[in-house]
């Protein structure tokens, strides 16, 4: 026969165990519980590239308000428009274009805010490797000996298309067709620029202004008759999301509007 003693250690062997398995239940509820809600605290922001060094700079102001955690997506406006019709998970969208937010508003009624134009873009033809004040940095550049012209593609980069239809107004289109150079969006345009591969090109004057602060480079502002509007937009992906209502506020307000301004928008 088992003695007394040896039925309490198996009793407390059972309770051991049991106390073991709740706790590990406890702290996989806990990490879990943990991981959702840093995954739900976290700020997804599909960029354009051209608003790209605006954007941190807006972000750096909010994180330090309000404690927050932002992500930041950057592509072209059309690549990532095709990323969010394939359910990519944004919680903002902030466009080089207002088209695109205007179809996503318009085709899902759960994005309830609609769209707001937060800045209105301005289109620069830049030769770095040239100064400010050379007497062709004018719409004459197009007639520079330039082996390269950079463009962002006009199918998913606005500025891209802003820049084609500036050729077009100039009637310069046909006679440097040979020398122009596709880049997926601006970002990359100003990456050829920078590193020389390119002799010119089309990008954001707020580009520009990150680079050359100063504005001793020769980067001709191109008159905004010469191409379409450039008003940027954004849109709430994430109709619930709190996080992406508060900075949305914010991208609304003054304290904002004066980083737009001074990064070379002008703010709606």
């Amino acid at each position: 026969m088992r003695s007394i003693g040896h039925l309490k250690s198996v009793m407390n062997i059972h309770s051991l165990k049991s106390a073991t398995v709740a706790l590990l239940i406890v702290l996989t509820t806990t990490m879990m519980s943990i991981k959702t809600l840093s995954a739900q605290s976290t700020l997804r922001i599909a960029v354009a590239s051209n608003f790209l060094n605006s954007a941190n700079k807006l972000v750096n102001i909010y994180e330090n308000l309000y404690n927050a955690e932002i992500e930041i997506i950057s592509g072209s406006t059309g690549k990532l428009f095709a990323q969010i019709n394939s359910g990519a998970p944004f919680d903002l969208f902030l466009a080089a274009d207002e088209l695109r937010p205007r179809i996503l508003s318009e085709a899902d009624n759960s994005f309830v805010k609609g769209t707001y134009v937060y800045a209105i873009g301005r289109l620069v033809l830049w030769a770095p490797a040239l100064p400010k004040h050379h007497k062709n940095c004018n719409e004459k550049l197009l007639d520079m000996p330039f082996q390269h012209i950079a463009i962002a593609n006009p199918e998913t980069a606005p500025y891209g298309d802003a820049g084609l239809q500036t050729l077009r107004k100039l009637e310069k289109l046909q006679s440097i067709q040979s020398k122009l150079v596709f880049g997926e969006n601006v970002g990359q345009v100003f990456s050829y620029l920078v590193t020389g591969a390119v002799g010119a090109g089309f990008l954001s004057l707020a580009q520009v202004q990150d680079k050359d602060p100063h504005r001793n480079t020769c980067a001709w502002i191109i008159p905004r008759n010469y191409y379409p509007d450039l008003s940027q937009s954004a849109i709430m992906l994430q109709s619930e999301s709190t996080i992406a209502q508060q900075f949305m506020d914010f991208l609304e307000s003054e304290e904002a509007k004066i980083v737009i301004e001074s990064s070379g928008y002008f703010a709606p």
